[in-house]
């Protein structure tokens, strides 16, 4: 799974009163992993 993949930045930029910072991403990925320095991915198992 790629970061072109998950995240639009286009996308989550328009969202009124919205900023992007440190998250994490919730998917069917295998495991736990970085995407970016400050952007994880979770597997829906793992919350």
């Amino acid at each position: 799974m790629s970061i072109v993949n998950t995240l639009s930045p286009e996308i989550l930029d328009q969202i009124p009163e919205k900023k992007r910072g440190t998250g994490a991403v919730i998917c069917m990925c295998p495991a736990p992993g970085a995407l970016r320095e400050n952007v994880l991915q979770l597997p829906y198992w793992y919350i």
